[in-house]
């Protein structure tokens, strides 16, 4: 064998070792994504906001047009305002999508369909990165742990339309990416990704509002490729001779910042790349709202945003009925502060990973990208002050960490070590951090094939006591129910509310009757409510419903059912006389159900201080005042007022 025939064998070898270890590391990547679609499986359909998705989505298919009326509350003004039918009309192909998938494959078809939106993002990174030479095993390391938080944290914003959305963003980015990559390249005059850019904004537009983020990116990109160029243009001959009429301790500091915008300078300006971008914004406009919804939504977020950092500055001012109800909107310090949300800790850390190798790349590689700065600026800040912004943050942050990291290029022997040694302790903490969350989910949370997939916080039993009685409409019901009970109900009932909200007015109405505001029973009988469905807890906080335990002290008001934190009340009226005679319940079962769903609570947070105060609220209104007192003694500060009320009656 010759010199030349060993070292061509040496580099077979290595060739077929490396494919080997390529091979074994994507085999490792595919079983972490099957994994975490079984653990996925795990969870029940869980959002509220599902069913009236679904029930519209079967709507827009039977009548073949997209709906300008709300067949489906009977509370909605009609006509609607332009601003009101927006909303009705934002979400149609997501919707669509959603009431094919279950035709075809029933709910079980939903939960597959959920399973994959939360394991594609992370899915199309790995895939991304190995399409860009990082090792397997790296790129695990990328994305493992935000895999694992959009797995199990908030799997449910998955199943709606937005779920979509949280794709198609890193696909957008992906995307945005590649086009300036090709655009600055010479030589290039044509990539397929010039025409998927604005397709892929074309379809976002009408799958979910969401697609305004995207074009927000879009124009981060824009602004940013705009002021480098013009930068590099009316600054180079300046700085240069500055930088020769100063001496070179003082100019490596001035090219220390500024280095890295003037090192390309022989860059021509992205002309193609502004064409598509521009493009890609302006055809969102192919949507059933044109222009409307983008200047309408913008204009409300934006307003939204500084009347919050104002407010958060001088500690004053409402936010609004929505804001304080749907969850969504609030801060994610309040669900880590009031809720113990404590993992929230872990996304702050990798937040800062993301920053921290931004950092590194400037000071280390004297490169900065605005747009990459920018976009995770955005994103940061939105998923901060606005907890629906997190999953975008999840599936956004981990790209532009990973290409920050790429571009580090620190790939010594030594180093190599390392990662894979990171590698191992990722993935072991990422799979301990499911496992241990999903042990500690509480078991009322986790599905049994034979009960179906419909999450147990939903009032299943309740809807068929509804249709073998037949009580008279009109009702009122809680409005995080109120899409489960258009699914179940409408056309035979119309809803109160549910969570569409698409009336300011109607969506104040409702709150102030659930949680007893003066005057709420005069505005039962204005609306001339005859039955009332509402759980005896809150689901999301542990908070006892207020309207539950008021009716129990009114006698106009009969309960005739109670199980699984859903009450069915009805008027104590002579159309009603049938069920009350047949189905009327002691109202003190009001109190045995509220420490049932609090016990449930206590199992995974015995310290939480509002599952046991609530509890032992429901204690005193069974006359238990010894146990009540016990568990107020426990918590003094928050108890202060019951504490007082039980001693001045002798406890």
């Amino acid at each position: 064998m010759t010199f030349t025939d060993g070292i061509r064998k040496r580099f077979e070898q290595a060739d077929k070792r490396s494919m080997a270890l390529q091979g074994v590391g994507i085999l490792l990547g595919l079983l972490f994504f099957a994994y975490l679609f079984a653990m996925a499986l795990q969870m029940r359909l869980n959002d509220p906001d599902l069913w009236w998705h679904l029930k519209t989505g079967d709507y827009i298919v039977k009548h073949g047009d997209i709906p300008d009326v709300d067949p489906f509350a009977y509370t909605t003004p009609r006509p609607l305002t332009e601003n009101q039918k927006i909303g009705l009309r934002s979400q149609w192909l997501g919707q669509v999508t959603l009431s094919s998938i279950h035709k075809l494959g029933g709910l079980t078809g939903v939960v597959y369909y959920r399973n994959m939106l939360i394991i594609m993002p992370m899915l199309l990174l790995f895939l991304w990165l190995i399409r860009n030479k990082v090792p397997p095993w790296q790129a695990l390391i990328f994305i493992s742990m935000p895999a694992m938080m959009l797995d199990i944290q908030l799997f449910y914003s998955f199943e709606r339309p937005q779920g979509l959305s949280f794709n198609l963003v890193i696909i957008v980015c992906i995307l945005l990416n590649r086009i300036r990559r090709k655009a600055l390249h010479e030589g290039v005059k044509f990539d397929h990704s010039y025409w998927m850019l604005p397709v892929v904004m074309v379809l976002w537009s009408n799958i979910h509002g969401a697609y305004l983020v995207g074009c927000y990116i879009i124009m981060i990109y824009l602004f940013s490729e705009a002021f480098v160029a013009a930068l590099r243009l009316s600054m180079g001959l300046v700085f240069r001779r500055f930088i020769k009429d100063t001496n070179s301790e003082d100019s490596s500091v001035v090219m220390f910042f500024f280095r890295p915008f003037l090192k390309h300078q022989d860059k021509k300006i992205p002309w193609v790349f502004f064409a598509v971008c521009l493009a890609s914004i302006a055809s969102v406009v192919m949507n059933p709202n044109g222009t409307a919804m983008f200047y309408s939504y913008t204009k409300g977020l934006v307003t939204m945003f500084i009347n919050d950092v104002n407010r958060y500055a001088t500690g004053g001012g409402g936010a609004g009925w929505v804001k304080d109800v749907v969850l969504e909107f609030k801060p994610l310090w309040y669900f880590y502060k009031e809720l113990h949300y404590d993992w929230l800790i872990m996304y702050w850390l990798f937040t800062a990973m993301t920053f921290i190798t931004m950092i590194a790349r400037f000071i280390l590689r004297r490169e900065v990208d605005i747009a990459d700065f920018l976009v995770i600026t955005f994103i940061t800040v939105f998923a901060n002050m606005y907890a629906r912004g997190l999953m975008f943050s999840l599936t956004v942050l981990p790209f532009y960490f990973a290409k920050s990291v790429i571009a580090l290029e620190v790939p010594k022997k030594s180093f190599r070590l390392a990662l894979k040694v990171a590698m191992v302790m990722a993935l072991a903490l990422g799979v301990g951090f499911v496992t241990y969350t999903y042990k500690h989910t509480p078991r009322v949370f986790k599905p049994r094939v034979a009960k179906g997939w419909v999450s147990p916080w939903y009032p299943s039993t309740m809807v068929k006591f509804i249709k073998a009685v037949k009580p008279a409409a009109p009702m009122y019901n809680y409005y995080t129910w109120g899409g489960f009970l258009i699914w179940e109900l409408f056309p035979e009932y119309q809803v109160f509310i549910d969570g569409r909200a698409i009336d300011n007015n109607t969506n104040q109405t409702a709150d102030q009757m659930l949680k007893t505001f003066p005057g709420w029973q005069q505005r039962l009988k204005v609306y001339n409510i005859n039955f009332i469905a509402i759980p005896v807890v809150f689901r999301e906080s542990g908070h006892i419903i207020p309207m539950a335990t008021a009716l129990v002290k009114d006698d106009r008001w009969k309960l005739v059912f109670i199980t699984q934190n859903s009450a069915l009340f009805v008027l104590d009226h002579p159309r009603n006389r049938d069920i009350i005679n047949k189905y009327n319940r002691d109202k003190r079962l009001i109190y045995r159900e509220i420490i049932s769903v609090e016990n449930i609570f206590l199992r995974t947070m015995p310290w939480n201080p509002v599952f046991n105060i609530s509890k032992a609220d429901a204690l005193l209104g069974l006359g238990k005042f010894a146990e009540a007192k016990a568990i107020y003694e426990k918590f003094p500060q928050r108890a202060s007022f019951q504490l007082q009320r039980l001693r001045k009656m002798g406890f």
